[in-house]
């Protein structure tokens, strides 16, 4: 399930806050399509398409890149705190042209970690996408192609087959909170 909450209103240029980080040393490419191998018995139909069509030779990278809280600006920080979030994990997703998501669950194993006896069951997940979507980027979730504006606000469900993609020119952000449900401010469900 997804389900938008409301806009929330950025005040900052993601890429202005971006231009002193290097993006390249700080950032965590994660190949999505890894999460299928554990989780997904589809995957195999992935890895022959992507082979029987050559996809990468074409430029489409099955990845996305992703920079955790502890190298984020504060003005990204104190966004997610005003938001009345406190106990947290985010990161930001970056997607340039050509990068994508192919379809996977996400393992929360990060969060599992820094917080010891969890299960995905127990988190919230939200999503808030820093630029209006421009033709050529997608986000879906399960059935649910999504049609963002700048700010627009999202709850995941963390059970849900998800993906999404950027076939257009300009580069998409996405921010992504991952709350467990005692401490959300946010009545998701």
């Amino acid at each position: 399930m997804i389900k938008k909450l409301h806009r929330q209103e950025i005040l900052f240029d993601i890429e202005d806050l971006l231009k002193d980080i290097d993006i390249e040393k700080v950032a965590f490419i994660n190949d999505a399509a890894a999460n299928l191998k554990t989780v997904d018995k589809h995957y195999e139909n992935y890895t022959v398409s992507y082979d029987k069509h050559n996809t990468t030779k074409y430029g489409v990278a099955p990845f996305s890149r992703h920079i955790f809280k502890e190298h984020l600006p504060q003005e990204i920080i104190d966004f997610i705190d005003g938001l009345g979030f406190t106990i947290y994990g985010c990161n930001l997703l970056i997607q340039h042209t050509g990068e994508v998501s192919p379809n996977h669950y996400d393992l929360f194993l990060y969060q599992q970690e820094v917080n010891e006896n969890t299960t995905r069951d127990d988190y919230y997940r939200y999503i808030i996408f820093l630029n209006d979507r421009v033709i050529g980027q997608f986000y879906h979730v399960e059935n649910d192609q999504l049609d963002w504006k700048k700010g627009d606000m999202y709850y995941q469900d963390t059970n849900e087959y998800h993906g999404g993609g950027n076939i257009s020119s300009k580069t998409r952000y996405t921010l992504i909170i991952d709350s467990l449900k005692k401490h959300s401010p946010y009545n998701a469900r």
